[in-house]
């Protein structure tokens, strides 16, 4: 059983992939293989972006006895700094007090680096000072004195209907 690391050094927010490897050397054994199960972290401070499904290939086909199988991880960190990422169980068979351990993995999160000498602290603009333009408001005048017009018509065609009966 194997576990390696696509990058051990990354940054903040970056993903990287865990890839886990199995080979049955002999496939009429059939070995049955549990593999470790995580949530949503793997450490404290490494997180799961998604994971694959377990896949078995035949990777010599001049000798299909031997059957590898492999999961893969991509996982990401948001905080700086190094972390190690414990030895990965696997169960063989159903045996669970002799575990099958893959080598501990250093992933190494790095911080984007920022030029202070570049970016001074500057004062607050003032806000901008607009002119007043009349021809902003003519399209409304416009519509509102039509409004008004079509209101007095009405009015007076209602009181000139009324007034003959």
């Amino acid at each position: 059983m194997n576990a390696f690391l696509d990058s051990s050094k990354i940054r903040i927010g970056e993903q990287s992939k865990i890839r886990f490897i199995t080979y049955d050397a002999n496939a009429q054994q059939n070995l049955k293989v549990d593999w470790p199960s995580f949530e949503d972290t793997i450490t404290r401070k490494v997180e799961i972006v998604s994971r694959t499904a377990i896949d078995s290939t035949i990777p010599d086909k001049n000798n299909p006895s031997i059957i590898q199988q492999h999961q893969q991880y991509i996982v990401t960190a948001f905080d700086s700094g190094y972390f190690a990422i414990p030895p990965f169980k696997f169960f063989v068979n159903g045996d669970t007090v002799n575990p099958v351990l893959t080598e501990a993995l250093f992933l190494e999160v790095n911080t984007v680096p920022v030029d202070t000498s570049a970016a001074k602290v500057k004062d607050i603009k003032a806000p901008f000072d607009e002119p007043f333009d009349w021809k902003w408001y003519l399209p409304m005048v416009y519509w509102s004195g039509a409004a008004i017009l079509l209101v007095a018509l009405i009015v007076f065609i209602i009181l000139k209907l009324t007034k003959k009966t």
